[in-house]
């Protein structure tokens, strides 16, 4: 029997693997903040609280990119490839 396929011949491997890379994207992103926000704490402990101004400036820019990016990530696992799916008539189950 042949593979259910989507209005544009697509099989659930396609979906499949879009959905897999992009909860990847989305962990990667979230352990990148993770790291940086317990190098900040590293550096504040090891440096007694005298972290610069500068480097405060810059673990907030990068906090605030790896944020901004983790909600674009989300927002292509949620809502976009659902999205997507829907209108090329795949099966929801198969972005779920």
């Amino acid at each position: 029997m042949e593979e259910p396929k989507d209005r544009f011949g697509r099989e659930e491997n396609f979906w499949v693997t879009w959905r897999n890379e992009a909860r990847k994207r989305l962990t990667r992103t979230g352990n990148d903040s993770h790291r940086l926000l317990r190098e900040y704490r590293e550096a504040h402990k090891d440096w007694g609280n005298a972290v610069s101004t500068a480097q405060r400036i810059g673990y907030r820019n990068e906090k605030e990119s790896l944020k901004v990016e983790m909600e674009r990530r989300r927002e292509v696992l949620e809502i976009k490839i659902p999205q997507a799916a829907a209108s090329a008539g795949a099966p929801a189950e198969w972005v779920q």
